[in-house]
């Protein structure tokens, strides 16, 4: 009777002591999905402050007007991190196009999402998805989506119908990413 509890343990201890002298190699550990390049989905937030400016270039028929923005935040994955990004607003068409926000890390890994066919009533709009779309570092392969779910700006308009410059804003951003 005692031979038949101390077969399964002297197996158990083999195959424990087995694998502590032979670890997985990265690439062993890599056929793991949740290691895997795209990996699992994971949660991801974000919160941006940013500073808003305009270009305006009349004579293009594409984005005559071109908002940009600057600043910082946090997100998840990526720590504290400088943000900028830019879309075209709509002026010529009723939706806001060619928009992306570049999500840059500490260690100098980039996260870019894009975006268009944002209509121009945003508020109304809320969630508004973005893809990733690239990244460099660890975020070479990410994929995923991330949704605007709220926003505030604040600024003034001047008597000509423009913004007075700079404004400012507040962004949250959730969804998931892969990478």
């Amino acid at each position: 009777m005692h031979v038949m509890r101390l077969a399964p343990c002297a197996l158990l201890a083999a195959l424990v002591v087995g694998c502590a002298e032979h670890p997985l190699t990265p690439a062993e550990d890599s056929t793991n999905s949740a290691f895997a390049v795209g990996g699992t989905d994971r949660p991801f937030k974000a919160g941006l402050s940013v500073e808003v400016h305009w270009q305006y270039d009349w004579a293009d028929p594409v984005c005559p007007v071109l908002t940009m923005w600057a600043g910082s935040g946090t997100a998840s994955h990526l720590g504290e991190v400088y943000v900028q990004g830019a879309h075209c607003a709509p002026i010529t068409r009723p939706t806001y196009e060619n928009g992306h926000w570049e999500l840059t890390a500490a260690n100098g890994d980039v996260l870019t999402l894009e975006y268009g066919g944002w209509p121009a009533n945003l508020r109304a709009s809320l969630p508004l998805p973005m893809q990733v779309a690239n990244g460099t570092g660890r975020f070479a392969d990410a994929s995923g989506t991330i949704y605007v779910d709220d926003f505030k700006l604040v600024g003034e308009w001047g008597d000509d119908g423009n913004p007075i410059e700079p404004w400012y804003g507040w962004f949250s951003f959730e969804g998931a990413i892969s990478y």
